[in-house]
């Protein structure tokens, strides 16, 4: 009796490890199921989390950058002029110069910032904007040959250049992005494993 009822007990054991066995399997099989079916979808998903957020970032950095160094040879290009027109032909080129940079400013103003840089979008607009300043500034400086407002105005653009890195190094911080700074003034930074290309500011 108690032979039978330890061999009904060794093949209830069997029966239970390989019922856990065969359960096992099927959830293994189960999950891989899921995951094939649902594959589009998590390679959509790693897509927008990943590898899109970080496109968006490099064409607005990208674009930024565009932006910036267009509107910074504008003004330069136009201030050797200075001297070398007449009054009347300098107005004329800072008219032209104008139109130049407000296209920049138009397309600035349209850029979609990235989450977190939403601020530095705003000192971008804001150092155009200063450009533009400086621009009228150049107009009367060179009719009137007085120099006070235009000095004044240059200072603020400095300041202005100075606060839109800085609101840039912040967003990178506040978005958590690993960034360094290297010897020529630009930026490298890593996000979300994907390693971006030098930015400079």
């Amino acid at each position: 009796m108690e032979t039978s009822s330890e061999s009904k007990n060794e093949v209830e054991k069997k029966f239970g490890k390989r019922l856990s066995l065969i359960i096992r399997v099927l959830v293994f099989l189960g999950a891989v199921a899921l995951i094939y079916v649902n594959s589009e979808r998590l390679i959509s998903l790693y897509n927008h989390y990943f590898v899109n957020d970080h496109e968006e970032l490099v064409t607005y950095l990208d674009q930024v950058e565009r932006y910036n160094d267009d509107s910074d040879s504008i003004v330069k290009n136009v201030k050797l002029k200075l001297f070398r027109l007449s009054s009347e032909e300098y107005s004329s080129e800072i008219q032209k110069t104008k139109d130049q940079l407000q296209q920049l400013i138009d397309e600035a103003m349209k850029l979609k910032a990235p989450n977190g840089f939403e601020n530095h979008k705003k000192s971008v607009l804001a150092l155009l904007d200063q450009r533009m300043v400086v621009l009228v500034e150049l107009d009367e400086a060179r009719k009137v040959n007085l120099f006070d407002k235009l000095n004044a105005s240059l200072n603020d653009l400095k300041q202005k250049q100075e606060f839109e890195r800085a609101s840039l190094e912040q967003a990178f911080m506040d978005s958590g992005i690993e960034y360094k700074e290297l010897g020529d003034g630009s930026f490298r930074f890593w996000y979300k494993e994907h390693s971006g290309k030098e930015f400079k500011e």
